[in-house]
């Protein structure tokens, strides 16, 4: 499963918005793809945002609302995440 995500940052603070299809945009299932989403933002939280017309717009478990009145999706720099392929951990050298 692939998702664009960017990191922005807001009032001083870095989050991650993720665009993934909008039936993860919900309790239950938006939590599970933000645990799969977390090891590659490790300490960043996350907000879950729909970018199709007549659904729910965002879930995160932080009021959201304030960063999502100043987000334009249009201007995200995105970068796709494969969340079949483990984040990268830098805690061993490759040599």
């Amino acid at each position: 499963m692939k998702i664009e995500c960017s990191i922005v940052e807001f009032r001083g603070a870095r989050i991650v918005v993720a665009l993934p299809h909008s039936s993860y945009v919900r309790p239950g299932v938006g939590d599970q793809l933000m645990l799969r989403l977390q090891p590659h933002y490790p300490g960043l939280p996350i907000v879950l945002v729909s970018t199709q017309p007549g659904t729910v717009p965002s879930y995160s478990t932080f009021d959201a609302g304030p960063l999502l009145a100043s987000l334009s999706v249009d201007a995200l720099d995105l970068e796709v995440i494969d969340l079949d392929r483990p984040a990268y951990d830098d805690s061993e050298l490759p040599f």
